[in-house]
């Protein structure tokens, strides 16, 4: 029988379409470190826990990783020498607190996850076909995908593979869960490691989720806003 609970149940759906698997990272441990990632950063900020709430919780702090990936100090890093996606992964994972309680796999196989579920919805559309009623996620993606154009490389991420890096994070103290109590506090909003002001990214090109958009839309979701019909 499938777990009661798996991250797949709480990604966002609108616009999206993922693989039949359930387990989206190949193990269920991998997802399982995710969704616990996610949700502990959620509940610190003071987040409505039900089922229905943190679902559309993700759905913004997930946004929030992929506008950061278009920021142009992070996107920087694209054209540096010898700078590649996995390299922008990487800094992006450093400017948020839940991506830095991952180990590194985990958080690149959910950033490619999510981006192969939105190529694979444009490949074949599926209801609600209206951009506008798609998930904050998608919509970022977009965005983020427009900012790196060619870099985003699934022959990098093959690569990544064979060199071993999937594995990576999958240790025998790796597989413990961390509880909320061991968790460190999260900020309530992109911090860290990079300098990252999200004024600098222009709302008109694609839908911004900040700090405070996430503190609000994590502590109170409407839903009945327009951003989440069709989830």
């Amino acid at each position: 029988m499938p777990s009661v609970i798996s991250l797949k149940d709480f990604l966002p759906n609108a616009g999206m379409v993922y693989p039949a698997e359930r387990n989206l990272l190949g193990r269920e441990t991998r997802d399982a470190k995710v969704l616990g990632a996610l949700k502990n950063f959620i509940a610190a900020l003071g987040g409505n826990d039900s089922t229905r709430a943190l679902k559309r919780a993700i759905d913004l702090v997930i946004a929030d990783v992929f506008i950061i990936g278009t920021n142009p100090s992070v996107l920087s890093i694209l054209t540096a020498e010898d700078g590649d996606v996995l390299d922008l992964l990487r800094t992006m994972r450093g400017v948020v607190q839940w991506g830095r309680d991952l180990p590194e796999s985990p958080f690149y196989g959910l950033c490619k996850t999510l981006v192969d579920a939105r190529l694979a919805w444009k490949a074949n559309p599926r209801p609600p076909f209206n951009v506008d009623h798609h998930c904050a996620a998608a919509k970022s993606i977009d965005g983020f995908l427009e900012a790196v154009r060619g870099h985003w490389s699934e022959p990098m991420f093959d690569l990544y593979g064979l060199l071993g890096g999937w594995e990576e994070g999958d240790s025998e103290e790796d597989e413990e869960m961390v509880e909320p109590a061991a968790m460190s506090q999260p900020n309530a909003g992109p911090s860290g490691d990079v300098d990252v002001d999200m004024m600098d990214v222009d709302p008109d090109e694609h839908m911004v989720v900040g700090p405070e958009a996430i503190t609000r839309g994590v502590r109170g979701i409407d839903l009945n806003d327009a951003r989440w019909r069709g989830l």
